[in-house]
């Protein structure tokens, strides 16, 4: 049975799924980040931004041949319907720039993850007034990082491709500027942020809820998720019992 592989940006947007069931760590050649693997999916930890992605979504692809390749993570709301916690899989993908959708090959709906709505992908992360420049300017419901650079990579291979993404800050959330401590291979440099803000009191209330904003969606993704591993193992069983009939 082929896998599905799920590529995150950072391990805590994933880390509740990997808390549950037996998840091998693995390691790809050429490529940064955490790899961890199932009998039935692969999810990969490939950093911030859509060149980590990418990166990551052609290493797996060679790897492990996948029958799904999808996009997981944090997002932010683009406009007042999107809520903290709320789990979005978008019928459209856009790379922020290029202003046209990418074209992606889509598997079926599967129960509770119904692809509806437009997700734009940037390249920094953005704060209140650009969320509204972007929602304008692409009638886009929610902002990631990553999803077009892997929805490219999977319609360059002829893969299914979709997108699972959880609302971590809403849209008018005065999100901190956070684009100097990524470093060039998409990681978060949390020791510089943590020196950079115990100096800023101001911010310390902004950052103390962004975490737990970021905490609640990460357990609503990682719940989707299970939803979706579970429904490809369901499906697996079917096509094999059907093979050996």
């Amino acid at each position: 049975m082929a896998k599905i592989v799920i590529i995150a940006a950072l391990e805590r947007e994933v880390a509740p799924l990997l808390r549950t069931g037996s998840w091998s760590r693995q390691s790809l050649s050429g490529v940064d980040g955490a790899c961890y693997e199932n009998d039935i999916a692969v999810v990969a930890c490939a950093g911030i931004g859509g060149v980590a992605a990418g990166r990551m979504a052609e290493a797996l692809i060679a790897g492990y041949k996948p029958a799904l390749v999808v996009s997981a993570g944090l997002a932010g709301a683009l406009t007042p319907a999107g809520k903290v916690g709320q789990v979005i899989c978008p019928a459209v993908v856009i790379c922020a720039g290029k202003a046209v959708p990418v074209e992606v090959a889509s598997p079926p709906e599967i129960a509770g993850l119904r692809q509806a709505g437009t997700l734009v992908t940037a390249s920094r992360v953005s704060g209140a007034e650009e969320k509204r420049s972007l929602a304008r300017q692409y009638s886009a419901d929610a902002l990631d990082m990553e999803a077009a650079a892997v929805a490219e990579v999977a319609a360059a291979h002829g893969l299914a491709f979709m997108a699972v993404k959880a609302i971590s800050d809403e849209y008018n959330f005065p999100m901190p500027n956070l684009d100097r401590f990524i470093d060039e291979q998409g990681r978060f440099q949390t020791g510089r942020f943590a020196f950079y803000i115990a100096f800023r009191p101001s911010m310390w209330r902004i950052v103390k809820k962004l975490a737990s904003n970021s905490g609640q969606a990460s357990r609503e993704l990682c719940a989707a998720l299970r939803v979706l591993i579970d429904a490809e193992s369901v499906s697996g069983r079917q096509e094999l019992s059907r093979a050996g009939a």
